[in-house]
């Protein structure tokens, strides 16, 4: 299954849950960033084929860039909630 499929889904999820827009927002927009990126460095689309090496890559892109641990452990907690929904 396409990973964007599977996070309109997963948005579909928040918005029933009640979640605030500004929250959906974040969530879709910071994995929407981690599935173009895969896409763009390994050709990734399908959740199948995504391993945990890719999202290390992508959180280490984030840490090159100078990015600081706060920023990269509130994306971090967006990938947990999405692929926790997507292995349920």
């Amino acid at each position: 299954m396409l990973l964007k499929d599977i996070l309109e889904e997963f948005i579909l999820e928040l918005q029933v849950e009640n979640y605030s827009p500004r929250t959906i927002k974040g969530y879709r927009n910071n994995n929407l960033l981690m599935f173009t990126f895969v896409e763009k460095e390994f050709g990734l689309k399908e959740i199948k084929e995504l391993k945990t090496i890719h999202i290390k890559a992508y959180i280490n892109f984030w840490q090159n860039n100078k990015r600081k641990t706060l920023y990269i452990n509130s994306i971090i907690k967006c990938f947990r909630a999405f692929f926790k929904y997507a292995i349920s």
